[in-house]
C-alpha cells in the first residue's frame, strides 16, 4: 500500500512534483493499491482552491467512492503536479472536524458551544439582522471579513449594499502593496507566480520564500531557471532560505534594510553605465531625479546599513548588469513587512526597467482613478466595539489570526452585536460568531472559470464539481442568495442563476462551459504576437496607413506603457499628485529594544496560513512551526538546541504554547524565524490545536505604509523564555 507519508515524500522536501493522492468520501472506502486498483467511473475537472496558485487539477471517480486528486495535464503553465496541498484536497469532504450543519450560538461568544438548527432558521436571522441595520444606518452599518475565491459573492452582494468596509488581508498585503509598486512605475502589476524565470540569467530573490511558498508554476520556471548552467541566483535573506541553499550568491542581509540596498544597487548601475541607455532614453520619465535621489546611497554607506560587505552588493550589481533584460527581480507575496513597504517594492521595479526588464505582458492593469486605500481594520473594529456597526460578516477568513493585535480583535467580536460567519473548519474566529454556515469544499461546486496569461498563451480553466456536497454544506452562491432574500435585498444580489453567471463569464473568455468540459477542463489560446512582446499602450488605437508611413522602418519601435505618460515612469507622477513622493525613500527599521531580537516570519510547504492546519496529512509531514536561532542568539537567552521555550515580546505578550527550537548557522545573530499558520486555539480542531505558536499574536504594534495604509509585520521583538 502507498501510505500517505510516501505521497507527501515524493516531494523532495517542498512538497511539489507528485501527480496525484487518494482521498476517500466514506470512512468505510479503502485507498486502492498498486494490485486492487478500482474501476474508474468519470474524471473531471476543478480547480484547486488550497492556496492562492489555484492549479488546474483533475479528479477521478472511482467505483469504490475513491477520488483521486492529480494535476491537468492539458495545462502548459502548472503542469500536471500538484503540491502536496492540493493532494491532500479529498481531506476536506469527510474530515471529523468539519462544519456540517448551521448552527447558532448557545454559549458565550468565543466559548464554541452550539446548537444545530435549519438552513431557513440560519438565513433568516441572518437576514433579520442585516434588513434592521440596512434600514437604520445603511451600508455603513455593516462590516466584511472575507477571502478566498468562494468569497466573491458575498463580497458582491455587501458591495451592493453600499457597504465599503470590506477587508480581504491577504489581497491587501500582498496584490495591493505590489500594484503601488509595479503598477505606478509600468502600469501594469505583475503575477509572480507567473513570471518568466525559465528564460532568466539572473534572478534575483528579495526575502521571496520560493521552495517554501510553494506555488507549482512558479517552482517549475524556478527550476527550470536553475537547471541552466549560466543562470545566477542571487537571494537577498537574513537567513539561509531553502532558495538561499541553492543560490551562487547569499546575501543575509539586516532585517529592514532591504529598501537602502536597492537604492545602492539602482546608483551602482547608473554610476557605471550598466542600465539600458536606449530603453530609458526612450521609454522612461524620470531619470534625472533618479540619478540624484539615489547619489547618497554610496557603497560605503549602505554597506553600513545593510551590514553587508560591499564587494558582494558591487557584486551582484556588475551580474545584474551582464545579465540585463535577462534579469528578474520576482516581485513577491505577503509584502507587508516593516511599514515602508511600497517604496521597497517600487523600488525592486525602478530597478527592473533600468535593466530592461519588463513585466510581462496580458498582467493586471493599474487603476490610476482610484483612490481608496485598504480599510482600515483597526478603525472598523473600534466602530464594532462602540456598537457602530450592527453586522460582522466573516467569510473564510480566520480573522483571529491574520489581524493584529489578536486581542483587539477578539475584545471587538465579543462586544460585536452581531456577527456571522461561512466557513468550512471552525477557526478561532467562527467561535465568536451568533450564527455559523457550512460552506461547500471546491470540490463540491461549481464556480467561475480562472485564467492565467504567460508569455505567447492565455490558459482558461474550468472548475467542475466533483460530488454533491456533503452533510448540510452549501455552494456560496446559493447561500448569499438565500441571505439576500431573507434581508428583503435580493434585488441587490444577482438576478440570474450560478449557471447563468459562470457561462457569462466563459462567453466574456471567448469559450463556454460545454467546450471547457470536452476539452478536458483546459483550452489554451494563443495571445497576438502584439500582445504577446509589447506591453498595451494608454492610448490604444489603430494605426491608419498615412500614419504607418510616416515612421522610420529602420527604428525599433518606442514602446508605450499603461501609465499616464505613457512610458515607464521612475519618478511617479500619480503618486505626487496624490501627495505621495515620487521616488522610493529608504526608512530606517524600527529599533530593538535591548534584550530582544526581531521575529522575522515566512511561509510553511506544506501549510496555507492556518487554513491547512486541520489537516492530518499535511501536519503529518509538519505539525508545528520551530524557532530558528543563532549559536550566538542561543547562547545570550541559555537555550540548546532541541529544547522548548516560550516566546516574549517586548510589550509582555507570551506564546501560549511552547516552542521547539533550532539552533543553526541559517540565520543572523539579531534575528530569529518561525513560518506563519501554526498556533491555531480553536478547540473543536482535532487536527493542528494549539501545535506551534502563532506569530500574528505577538504582534502589537507596528508602523503603517504610507502609501498602501497597510501595517507591517515584522516589528515583533521577542526574547526566549525557559519553561
Amino acid at each position: 500500500m502507498i501510505s500517505r507519508r510516501d505521497f507527501l515524500k515524493r516531494t523532495a522536501g517542498t512538497a511539489l512534483f507528485v501527480g496525484g493522492a487518494c482521498g476517500t468520501i466514506a470512512p468505510s472506502a479503502k485507498a486502492y493499491t498498486l494490485r486492487s486498483k478500482p474501476k474508474l467511473v468519470s474524471q473531471i475537472a476543478t480547480i484547486c482552491e488550497m492556496c492562492k496558485a489555484n492549479c488546474p487539477m483533475v479528479a477521478s471517480l472511482y467505483k469504490d467512492g475513491t477520488i483521486r486528486l492529480a494535476g491537468n495535464r492539458n495545462n502548459p503553465i502548472h503542469g500536471p503536479a500538484l503540491c502536496s496541498r492540493g493532494l491532500a484536497a479529498t481531506r476536506l469532504l469527510n474530515h471529523p472536524d468539519r462544519l456540517k450543519f448551521p448552527m447558532r450560538r448557545v454559549g458565550g461568544r468565543g466559548q464554541g458551544r452550539w446548537q444545530r438548527i435549519s438552513w431557513d432558521d440560519a438565513v433568516q436571522e441572518i437576514g433579520r439582522n442585516i434588513r434592521k441595520t440596512f434600514a437604520t444606518r445603511g451600508g455603513d452599518g455593516l462590516a466584511l471579513f472575507a477571502g478566498g475565491r468562494s468569497a466573491r459573492h458575498i463580497k458582491s452582494f455587501f458591495t451592493n449594499l453600499g457597504c465599503s468596509n470590506i477587508s480581504d488581508s491577504s489581497a491587501d498585503r500582498s496584490r495591493f502593496i505590489r500594484a503601488l509598486g509595479y503598477g505606478t512605475t509600468f502600469g501594469t502589476v505583475p503575477d509572480p507566480a507567473l513570471v518568466n524565470l525559465e528564460g532568466s540569467r539572473c534572478v534575483v530573490l528579495l526575502g521571496t520564500p520560493i521552495g517554501e511558498n510553494v506555488l507549482v508554476p512558479q517552482v517549475r520556471q524556478f527550476s527550470k531557471a536553475l537547471a541552466r548552467d549560466d543562470t545566477q541566483l542571487v537571494v537577498v535573506d537574513p537567513r539561509f532560505s531553502a532558495a538561499a541553499a541553492k543560490a551562487q550568491h547569499h546575501l543575509p542581509i539586516k532585517p529592514g534594510t532591504d529598501t537602502a540596498l536597492i537604492l545602492c544597487w539602482i546608483n551602482y548601475i547608473i554610476e557605471n553605465e550598466l542600465f539600458d541607455r536606449n530603453f530609458v532614453e526612450q521609454s522612461c520619465l524620470g531619470f534625472a531625479e533618479l540619478m540624484d535621489h539615489v547619489a547618497p546611497y554610496t557603497l560605503e554607506r549602505t554597506a553600513t546599513i545593510t551590514d553587508l560587505p560591499k564587494a558582494h552588493i558591487a557584486g551582484v550589481a556588475e551580474i545584474m548588469g551582464q545579465a540585463g533584460a535577462a534579469t528578474t527581480i520576482v516581485p513577491g507575496n505577503h509584502l507587508s513587512w516593516y511599514g515602508n513597504d511600497v517604496s521597497r517594492v517600487r523600488a525592486g521595479a525602478i530597478l527592473s526597467a533600468l535593466l530592461g526588464a519588463l513585466p510581462q505582458s496580458g498582467e493586471e492593469l493599474f487603476d490610476f482613478t482610484a483612490t481608496s486605500k485598504p480599510v482600515d481594520v483597526a478603525r472598523v473594529l473600534g466602530r464594532i466595539r462602540s456598537a457602530d456597526i450592527g453586522v460582522v460578516g466573516i467569510w473564510g477568513q480566520n480573522l483571529v489570526q491574520s489581524e493584529s493585535p489578536s486581542y483587539f480583535v477578539t475584545k471587538a467580536l465579543r462586544d460585536a452585536k452581531f456577527v456571522f460567519c461561512t466557513d468550512i473548519f471552525p477557526s478561532e474566529t467562527s467561535l465568536y460568531a451568533d450564527i455559523i454556515l457550512p460552506e461547500a469544499s471546491f470540490l463540491e461546486r461549481d464556480d467561475f472559470c480562472k485564467t492565467w496569461t504567460a508569455q505567447d498563451r492565455k490558459v482558461i480553466a474550468g472548475s467542475f464539481k466533483v460530488r454533491d456536497p456533503l452533510f448540510g454544506a452549501r455552494p456560496p452562491f446559493d447561500i448569499v442568495a438565500k441571505i439576500a432574500s431573507a434581508s428583503d435585498l435580493g434585488d441587490r444580489f444577482s438576478s440570474g442563476s450560478v449557471k447563468s453567471l459562470h457561462e457569462l463569464d466563459a462567453k466574456g473568455l471567448d469559450t463556454n462551459l460545454p467546450g471547457l468540459r470536452r476539452a478536458g477542463g483546459v483550452v489554451v489560446q494563443r495571445v497576438s504576437l502584439a500582445e504577446a512582446e509589447l506591453v498595451p499602450g494608454i492610448n490604444d488605437e489603430v494605426l491608419d496607413d498615412a500614419r504607418l508611413e510616416e515612421k522610420d522602418p529602420f527604428l525599433p519601435p518606442v514602446q508605450t506603457f499603461k501609465t499616464p505618460s505613457g512610458k515607464v515612469e521612475l519618478a511617479s507622477s500619480w503618486l505626487g499628485h496624490n501627495g505621495y513622493e515620487t521616488l522610493p525613500e529608504y526608512a530606517e527599521p524600527l529599533p530593538v529594544p535591548e534584550g530582544f531580537i526581531r521575529l522575522v516570519s515566512g511561509r510553511c510547504p506544506v501549510h496555507t496560513l492556518t487554513r491547512t492546519s486541520g489537516n492530518s496529512w499535511l501536519n503529518h509531514e509538519i505539525a508545528e512551526n520551530v524557532l530558528w536561532l543563532s549559536e550566538v542568539g542561543a547562547a545570550t537567552y541559555g537555550v540548546k538546541h532541541g529544547q522548548r521555550v516560550r516566546l516574549e515580546s517586548s510589550d509582555g505578550l507570551k506564546s501560549i504554547g511552547l516552542i521547539e527550537v533550532l539552533v543553526t548557522p541559517g540565520i543572523r545573530d539579531d534575528c530569529c524565524y518561525a513560518s506563519h499558520g501554526f498556533g491555531n486555539l480553536s478547540p473543536l480542531m482535532s487536527e493542528g490545536y494549539n501545535q506551534g505558536f502563532s506569530v500574528s499574536r505577538l504582534l502589537s504594534r507596528s508602523r503603517k505604509d504610507p502609501v498602501s495604509g497597510v501595517c507591517g509585520l515584522r516589528d515583533i521583538f521577542v526574547r526566549p523564555v525557559r519553561g
